[in-house]
């Protein structure tokens, strides 16, 4: 179906047919590596950190308690509370700091590995230095920083967990015990890179993955300003085209009556009659669509849903069908439609587009043009479909673009396509296509109703 607009898509290998959902999106910016500003991503990344403090507690209390009750070790109890102790405070202001607020400084990122690996050492130092083998946890605190901060803030807590390391082999309180089984050391070394490896593993990943969910987000949000800024430039031309083009279809509106009733009054032949009441209507055809180019029409946004028939919709759609072509349109109806509660000029003019376009692919081939309308639980789901010339690879890779057409010169100005996926999305809807060269286009039109 030649369609007249179209938008950026993934290119992938093209099947028979393809189905693509119109839908915005855009390639997120990378922030710069010594950019220090504050991110939306700094409250996702202290939640983040926040989680993982409060599992390296609770860890340490479990170690603490095996070590002392399984292995009898003589462990200086009062200051491995105090250092868990801080990490729980900090915890605490942490997250009184985001309920208050979602602007969280990245430095403040900084601030809490460059704490954990200082409160680390501490915890180490008290419990046999160099000889515990859960120092093998600084490389937590590094593989976070190497993802979330700066490259040179990175490096830094890569610096700092090294010096803080080989303080460890001079400064640490040597742990006072019974000759320990010779298993005991390589076990603790097996737990502590189990640990630092699941640990790296688990929340490094879910962090990125919640970083990129964020990111689309805001690429999401780009994109809708984008097509904003679009749609007004859009309305503009329009409001201009109406406003010039009106009064001159008035004006030919008139001449027109007045010529049908001229010849009919003269007797002219029947074909001529005919010919003058065809451009009348052809007039009258034009005055409607430029009704539709206004701010309102284009702007479906602010539209409240409304109560309508799928007859009701039907009947729109047929009253601005071309002649002849309401009986090369099949319409079906699922009997659950029922009333629908939806935005009602929005649908209606999206779904003209539609089957307009539908039409002009199936000019070539004369085939008809089928509308289906049905309810799939709380939506509408609108199909059109049309057994025309269809599209290739490289045009459904443009598809939703302003001004991109696929139809001849002087067929069409390449918006119809981008205003049914403006409004279907204002609609809170979806608008996918399938299509295959000499085999049709499917147009899928989701909204809720």
């Amino acid at each position: 179906m030649p369609l007249e607009t179209a938008a950026p898509a993934v290119v992938v290998p093209a099947p028979p047919e393809r189905e693509l959902t119109l839908t915005a999106s855009v390639a997120p910016r990378p922030h710069s590596g010594t950019d220090l500003r504050d991110r939306p991503d700094a409250y996702i990344v202290l939640t983040w950190l926040i989680r993982l403090r409060w599992f390296a507690t609770a860890g340490q209390s479990a170690a603490i308690l095996i070590a002392w009750l399984g292995f009898r070790l003589e462990l200086p109890f009062a200051a491995l509370v105090a250092i868990m102790s801080i990490t729980v405070i900090t915890n605490l202001a942490l997250m009184t700091a985001l309920r208050a607020s979602t602007a969280i400084p990245s430095w403040v990122i900084f601030a809490v590995l460059l704490t954990d690996v200082i409160l680390l050492t501490a915890m180490i130092a008290a419990t046999g230095g160099r000889q515990n083998p859960f120092s093998l946890l600084y490389l937590i605190h590094v593989a976070m920083a190497a993802v979330v901060l700066p490259s040179r803030w990175a490096w830094t807590i890569f610096g700092v967990s090294l010096a803080c390391y080989s303080v460890l082999f001079v400064a640490y309180v040597p742990l006072a015990q019974e000759p320990a089984p010779a298993w005991m050391f390589p076990a603790g070394a097996w737990v502590a890179v189990a640990i630092a490896s699941g640990l790296i593993v688990y929340f490094v990943g879910r962090l990125r993955g919640t970083l990129r969910e964020r990111e689309d987000q805001m690429a999401t949000m780009r994109e809708r300003m984008t097509q904003s800024e679009r749609l007004a430039s859009l309305t503009t031309l329009a409001a201009g085209a109406a406003h010039e083009l009106g009064n001159p279809l008035g004006t030919i509106a008139v001449v027109t009556h007045e010529l049908e009733r001229q010849a009919v009054k003269l007797h002219l032949p029947q074909q001529a009659v005919e010919d003058v009441r065809l451009i009348r209507e052809e007039v009258d055809r034009c005055r409607r669509i430029l009704d539709r180019m206004n701010i309102d029409n284009f702007h479906r946004s602010d539209e409240p849903p409304a109560s309508m028939t799928a007859d009701a919709l039907i009947a729109a759609i047929k009253a601005d069908l071309k002649p002849g072509q309401e009986e090369m349109l099949d319409v079906t109806q699922d009997a659950t439609v029922g009333t629908l509660l939806v935005k009602r000029d929005a649908l209606i003019q999206t779904v003209g587009i539609l089957v307009n376009n539908a039409f002009d692919a199936s000019e070539q081939t004369r085939s008809r043009v089928s509308l289906s309308i049905a309810r799939d639980g709380g939506e509408l789901r609108v199909i059109i479909e049309d057994h025309g010339v269809g599209m290739s690879t490289e045009q459904m890779q443009r598809l939703g673009e302003p001004f991109v057409t696929t139809k001849g010169p002087q067929r069409g100005m390449g918006l119809g396509l981008f205003l049914a996926r403006l409004m279907a999305e204002h609609m809170q809807g979806s608008l996918k296509l399938r299509s295959a060269v000499g085999k049709g286009t499917t147009s899928v039109l989701t909204v809720p109703g």
